[in-house]
């Protein structure tokens, strides 16, 4: 079984005799040859050390995690998702079912990209799918055995395609959301389900993302209810409701009063102060581009929940805004979970059915202008129908043989292929709503709103190369800037997974027209170092209010040897003996087989094999 328990230990001696992998004899260095084992198993050890002065293991039976593990996996490479392994005894998924709503973390072992993560807590999450047969996770790790950093991890179960779609987007207009992976999840090695893993906010992804631990943080957790209560941002003089609508992250009973205080301003500050009272307390185009790229989409399932607000403990720092369960995006649990030729409604109106601070950004007028102005630019630059068509193509092809997996093998949600796995017929429908809701926004919303274009139009800028040199990675663009003002660019990477808009040491304020930039140092991390990385480029000029975005089409590779570049396919036709330079030693290779013929049809060649 992939689970083992206490009761199924074995003692195994070690030796010094050098025979047992422990290199010389008599070194003082002790190993074992453990039998091989089948694929899918978990494997967990300890050391016990006895001598003349007592006995000593390894780990102390008192820790979190009272041993070492390691998975014994022969791998699955027809796929293209990452492999999460969620292995728990049949007791703890009995209690997690009988127990739907329970915040009480059982024990169970992660293992993710090959490395055991064992006895953490998980429990079922999500407000309203629990009840759904395929169920999402929360998983908590042990302290100083995080996960990339992370104390939280959550396993979403419901459209994680769709979802994983918009939180790239948000990536392409440079706003930070959260960290996500589509992932393949086994339950106790059976195949469970393609899901997106994703950051969970609290302390840890403060301090993750170069913050103070000590920011605040809370999560939206009342919808609009009969009593009038809403975790909308709106001010309630009963502060006793606060910690009943919000969830403080990282400390529960803490003081509530910086929520209190964000609300109170939102709500009653009067309207010809709001717009300087909003831009002091919130980081406001970040809001208002996140509010965008949701009204584009048209995921409205943000009154009261799916959100969180943080404020950074760093002196001068905004409240920012940060978004999760983007499962509305779309229109998609119209189109999936109703028939699939409903017809869907495309033209919903994004000042209806908003939280606090979005109903005082549309009745003022400078506020709404700027919203106007932000969302107009997303839908021209980041967000066109021919874009959005082409990433929900890449996505659906990537995960092609993932999801066809998930529809032949798990037909138990709902009785069939289940409403959250993409199919063909669900790709289209996708596009065609996108297709209207696009037109809509434009032709006829926008209009309507009195919206014109700026005077100034901001610069666009364009990544045209990203190439390997023997120093660094050579990263070349074209920008267009109508009034010919000063341009400065600014350069970051992301894989888009789980790091975002990093910024590239010495890439920051370069003059647009130099055309290109040489990376040399700050090289992403080891980890991800097999990852795919992209390159994200930000144009400014002098008098346009807004900045401009390029994402790299294609990612770059970051190798640690010349066998990964063989790999990849970027060998050279003369590097015979292919250890990534071509030189005497090729040409050696080469003049020794010079004029050698063996082509059977040549009556002439003698060198047949």
């Amino acid at each position: 079984a992939p689970y083992q328990t206490a009761s199924e230990s074995t003692t195994i001696p070690m030796y010094d005799d050098g025979t047992h992998g422990d290199l010389a004899a008599g070194d003082g260095k002790y190993g074992v040859t453990l039998a091989a084992q089948s694929t899918k198993t978990l494997v967990r050890y300890r050391v016990a050390v006895t001598d003349s002065h007592g006995s000593w293991t390894y780990p102390d039976s008192y820790e979190p995690n009272p041993n070492r593990a390691y998975f014994v996996y022969d791998g699955n490479p027809d796929r293209n998702l990452q492999e999460y392994f969620l292995i728990a005894p049949d007791s703890t998924w009995s209690y997690l079912y009988a127990n739907i709503w329970t915040h009480d973390y059982q024990e169970a072992t992660l293992v993710a990209e090959g490395i055991v993560y064992d006895h953490v807590g998980v429990h079922l999450k999500g407000m309203g799918w629990r009840v759904h047969p395929k169920k999402s996770y929360k998983l908590a790790f042990n302290k100083n055995e995080y996960l990339r950093d992370m104390s939280r991890l959550d396993l979403s179960m419901h459209v994680p395609v769709v979802q994983k779609l918009v939180h790239d987007i948000f990536s392409e207009v440079g706003q930070v959301n959260l960290g996500t992976e589509l992932v393949r999840i086994y339950r106790n090695g059976e195949f469970y389900g393609v899901y997106l893993a994703t950051e969970s906010t609290n302390s840890s992804w403060l301090e993750r993302h170069g913050m103070d631990g000590d920011g605040e943080v809370y999560k939206a957790s009342c919808l609009p209810t009969g009593n009038g209560y809403v975790a909308d941002l709106r001010y309630y003089a009963d502060t006793g409701l606060y910690p009943q609508m919000y969830e403080k992250k990282g400390d529960a009973l803490g003081s509530f009063d910086s929520l209190i205080d964000l609300c109170d301003q939102m709500t009653n500050t009067p309207e010809a102060q709001i717009v300087s009272t909003m831009n002091s307390l919130i980081d406001l185009d970040t809001w208002l581009y996140n509010w965008a790229v949701h009204v584009a989409v048209f995921n409205d399932d943000l009154m009261g929940q799916n959100f969180f607000v943080i404020k950074p403990a760093e002196p001068g720092a905004k409240w920012r805004l940060q978004c999760f369960d983007l499962t509305g995006a779309f229109n998609w649990l119209g189109t999936a979970i109703g028939p699939l030729e409903k017809e869907v409604d495309y033209h919903g109106d994004p000042f209806n059915y908003c939280n606090e601070w979005q109903v005082r950004v549309a009745n003022d007028a400078t506020l709404r202008n700027r919203f106007l102005t932000i969302l107009a630019d997303v839908l021209d630059h980041y967000m066109t129908i021919e874009q959005v068509h082409a990433m929900v193509d890449e996505y659906y092809d990537y995960t092609l043989q993932d999801r066809t997996d998930e529809m032949t093998i798990r037909t138990e949600w709902n009785g069939g292929v289940g409403p959250f796995v993409m199919t063909e017929e669900r790709r289209g429908k996708i596009k065609i709503f996108y297709t209207n809701r696009w037109n809509w926004l434009k032709d006829t919303w926008l209009p309507s709103q009195g919206y014109t274009s700026p005077a100034n139009a901001h610069p666009t800028i364009q990544i045209t190369g990203v190439s390997r040199s023997a120093s660094g990675f050579e990263i070349q663009w074209q920008y267009v800037d109508a009034e010919s003002n000063p341009c400065t660019v600014d350069l970051y990477w992301l894989d888009k997974k789980w790091s975002q808009v990093e910024p590239i040491p010495g890439g920051q304020g370069l003059p647009a027209a130099v055309g290109s930039f040489l990376w040399t140092s700050g090289l992403p991390d080891e980890e991800y170092l097999d990852r795919r990385i992209c390159i994200h480029a930000v144009i400014r000029d002098t008098v346009s209010d807004l900045p401009g975005h390029d994402t790299s089409p294609h990612p770059l590779q970051v190798w640690e040897n010349c066998q990964q570049v063989l790999d990849a396919g970027y060998g050279l036709a003369g590097d015979l003996n292919q250890d990534c330079r071509v030189n005497l030693e090729d040409l050696s290779m080469f003049l020794n087989v010079w004029l050698t013929c063996y082509d059977p049809q040549n009556p002439d060649c003698t060198a047949l094999p």
